[in-house]
């Protein structure tokens, strides 16, 4: 009797089934990753937005006409995320806006930088995250009405949304819209 080469058909099914295995566990990591590190490009473009509007404005008495069109016609822009004359993409596929803000009763003593069509998972991660501290910025929130935070004093860092705050702030799975406070 001869013996047959080859592999059975359970032993074919075992094979497929570990090879499926291994491929959704990789899409799950490189999903993740890519989703770190588009939270991470957005921390370091808006810790350069701030930079580059005080830079700006540093012999201003404030920050009054402050928009994305003012920031692009000074050449503030990077020409990777401009759309077109003012608008600028974020990394999430939303937008960008620029505007004055009033300090502690002052109008336009501030300004916002605000991002929109955040996903939840990276809106609570920048929420509460502490890489932005040293930016200049003196409060950051999210939700469909953001208000000013109050400022801090005396030098103090400003609060950060706790977890539970944040993921509360970040209610919607796609649209989230988070408000950065700078002077």
């Amino acid at each position: 009797m001869r013996k047959m080469k080859g592999l059975t058909l359970i032993e074919v099914l075992l094979a497929l089934g570990v090879a499926a295995i291994i491929i959704v566990g990789a899409i799950a990591f490189f999903s993740s990753a890519a989703s770190a590190a588009r939270v991470n490009q957005a921390q370091s473009e808006v810790q350069a937005f701030v930079a580059s509007v005080n830079s700006l404005y540093v012999a201003q008495p404030n920050f009054a006409g402050l928009s994305g069109t003012v920031l692009d016609s000074a050449g503030k822009v990077p020409a990777g995320i401009r759309v077109s004359a003012g608008v600028v993409r974020n990394p999430f596929g939303g937008t960008y806006t620029f505007a004055p803000a009033a300090f502690n009763g002052v109008a336009n003593a501030a300004f916002t930088v605000t991002m929109n069509n955040v996903p939840q998972s990276s809106c609570v991660e920048m929420l509460s995250s502490t890489s932005l501290s040293g930016a200049g910025l003196y409060g950051v929130a999210a939700s469909g009405t953001v208000t000013a935070p109050t400022a801090p004093t005396g030098g103090a860092t400003p609060a950060r949304p706790n977890i539970a705050a944040a993921t509360k702030q970040c209610s919607h799975a796609q649209q989230n819209t988070i408000r950065f406070f700078a002077k």
